[in-house]
C-alpha cells in the first residue's frame, strides 16, 4: 500500500506512461527526462511535507514534542548526500543515531549498519540494495573529502555542492524508478507491462546532465549569500 500510494506515486507519474493506456506524453527525450524527474521529486517532497507535517501537528495538539521532519525543502536538503540524510525525515535520522549508530563502534561500521537497516526495511528489492551501496560509497567519499577542515573558496564550494546535489537527486530517483516506463513497445511486439518496470540508465544519465546546470544555479542561489552573517543565521526553507 505504502509503495503504491506514497513511495511510488503510480497514478500520477507512472501510469501516465503506461503503454497499455496509451496516455501522452510517451517516449521522453533529453530535457523531458529532467522536467519529469524534477516534477516527481517535487511531488514526493510535498507529499512527505504534508504527511509528516500533519502528523507533527496532531502530536503537538496532544502535547507531544516531536521534531520537524522536513525543516527545509529538498532543494536545500539535497545539497549533498550526507545533508539529505540529516535534513529529510529528521525523526528517522534520530532513530538511526539513537538505536543503531550509537550501539556500533561508530564511523564506517555505524554507517554500514544504518544504510543496511534502511535498505532492508524498505523491502528486499534490487533497487534498494543498489541504492544502499551507492549511498555508502557516496557518503564515505564525502567524509574523506571533507575530513580536512581546510577553508575552501566560494567557487570550489559551489562546484562541489553542484556535483553532490546532482548525485543526491539521481540517488533519490533510483529509489522510485520514475523512468521505468518511458518507451512504447516496438511495432508488432505484445504489450507486456512487466518489461517496462526496469531502470532506465539512459534516462538517469540524461537527467543528471540537465540537472547539473539546474543544481549549479540552485547552489549559486543558496551558497553565495552565505557570506553574509545575517543570511547565514536566517532560516530559509526553499
Amino acid at each position: 500500500f505504502a509503495l503504491q500510494t506514497f513511495y511510488m506515486p503510480t497514478i500520477v507519474f507512472l501510469k501516465m506512461h503506461c503503454p497499455s493506456l496509451q496516455v501522452q506524453p510517451m517516449n521522453l527525450q533529453g530535457p523531458e527526462y529532467f522536467v519529469y524527474g524534477q516534477m516527481l521529486l517535487m511531488f514526493i517532497f510535498l507529499n512527505s511535507h504534508v504527511i509528516f507535517g500533519s502528523s507533527r501537528a496532531m502530536a503537538i495538539l496532544d502535547g507531544v514534542e516531536v521534531p520537524n521532519d522536513t525543516p527545509v525543502s529538498h532543494l536545500r536538503s539535497s545539497l549533498s548526500v550526507r545533508q539529505h540524510w540529516k535534513k529529510f525525515h529528521v525523526s528517522w535520522r534520530d532513530f538511526f543515531l539513537r538505536y543503531i549508530y550509537s550501539f556500533s563502534n561508530g564511523d564506517f561500521e555505524g554507517l554500514v549498519l544504518v544504510i543496511a537497516f534502511s535498505s532492508f526495511i524498505h523491502g528486499f528489492y534490487a533497487q534498494w540494495f543498489l541504492w544502499g551501496l551507492v549511498n555508502l560509497v557516496a557518503i564515505s567519499l564525502e567524509r574523506v573529502l571533507f575530513s580536512k577542515k581546510k577553508s575552501r573558496g566560494k567557487g570550489t564550494k559551489i562546484v562541489m555542492s553542484t556535483v553532490n546535489q546532482t548525485l543526491a537527486f539521481v540517488l533519490q530517483l533510483m529509489i522510485f524508478i520514475p523512468f521505468s516506463i518511458v518507451s512504447k513497445p516496438s511495432q508488432g511486439d505484445p504489450v507486456d507491462g512487466s518489461r517496462y518496470m526496469a531502470l532506465s540508465f539512459r534516462a538517469l544519465a540524461s537527467f543528471a546532465l540537465w540537472n547539473f546546470g539546474f543544481s549549479l544555479f540552485n547552489c549559486l542561489r543558496i551558497i553565495a549569500p552565505q557570506t553574509n552573517r545575517e543570511n547565514r543565521e536566517r532560516h530559509h526553507f526553499w
